[in-house]
Formats: C-alpha cells, structure tokens, sequence
C-alpha cells in the first residue's frame, strides 16, 4: 500500500518534472522569437524619441527606392496611439502601442507605389495609411503631392526590450 503509493507520487513528480523542464524551453523558445521580432521589427526611441528613429528609417528607404532629391520628403510626427493589449489579458496590461509618422513629398504613381511597396517589404508590422495623393499645378504635373501615414508597434514600456 504505502511502497505502492509512494511510486505513483515519485512517477508523478518525475512527469511534473518533465512537463516544468518542456515548458521552461517553451518560454525560453518564445522569449528569443519576441526578442528577435522586437530588434527587427518594432521600432525604437533614439535618445528617448521615436521621430528620430522613424525619420532614419523612412529616408533610408526613401534612397532604397531611388527617390530623387528634390522629392520635398518631410517626416511629420503624429505622435503615440492606442494600447494593445494581449488577446484575453486584462486591458491594465498593455503590452503595445502604435506610434505614427506622416510622410509628405512630391512623385509620380509608379514611384509611390514603388515605395510603399519597399516600405511593406521591409518590415510586415508596418502600417502605410491614410494615403492623400493630389495633382500639381503646371509646370510640375507629372509629379503628385503626396501624404500618408506609417504606424510602428511600439513598446508600451520602453524599458521591455531589456526585460525579454
């Protein structure tokens, strides 16, 4: 009875054992995917400002897209957006926000979506939105003024990438 009953709890333990030391990899694996799609894909303040991240990042890809000098680029901050929450946490634990960037310069359709097709390239967490386009009046009628916005996931706490 009592040997008996002690191997069920000593087989019990060494499967709880089992399972702990499953999970712990889990987490493990879990943290080192979050960490890696947090250094590549989020974006991150310089100097405890995300417009000076945002503003590299599109003029990069501004270049990358072969837009001519004269395009007019302008990076206007729109500023921090809506937490997100996990799906079933408590709403007091956000883990998330979006930060905003509006994008302003002068080119032809092909270019634009030569551009916004880079930008979507580079990285499947950004947001192209609000896309304004309007025509110019002579002599620059082949170029179009154009306006839209780029939304980053953000850390809600800065300090999170150090944490994972």
């Amino acid at each position: 009875g009592q040997i008996e009953k002690l191997r069920t709890d000593i087989a019990k333990a060494t499967t709880e054992i089992d399972q702990m030391s499953k999970d712990r990899k889990m987490n493990v694996e879990a943290l080192g995917k979050i960490k890696n799609l947090s250094d590549q894909y989020l974006l991150k303040p310089r100097l405890g400002n995300y417009q000076l991240s945002a503003a590299e990042i599109i003029e990069e890809l501004v270049q990358k897209a072969g837009l001519p000098s004269d395009s007019g680029l302008a990076v206007k901050e729109v500023g921090l957006g809506n937490v997100i929450a996990p799906v079933g946490a408590a709403k007091s634990t956000p883990v998330l926000r979006t930060y905003t960037s509006r994008v302003v310069l002068y080119c032809d359709y092909s270019t634009l979506i030569r551009f916004i097709r880079l930008i979507e390239d580079s990285n499947p967490l950004l947001c192209v939105m609000n896309i304004t386009v309007q025509g110019r009046p002579a002599p620059n009628v082949a170029t179009h003024s154009v306006a839209f916005d780029m939304q980053w996931p953000i850390w809600a706490d800065p300090d999170m990438p150090s944490k994972v």
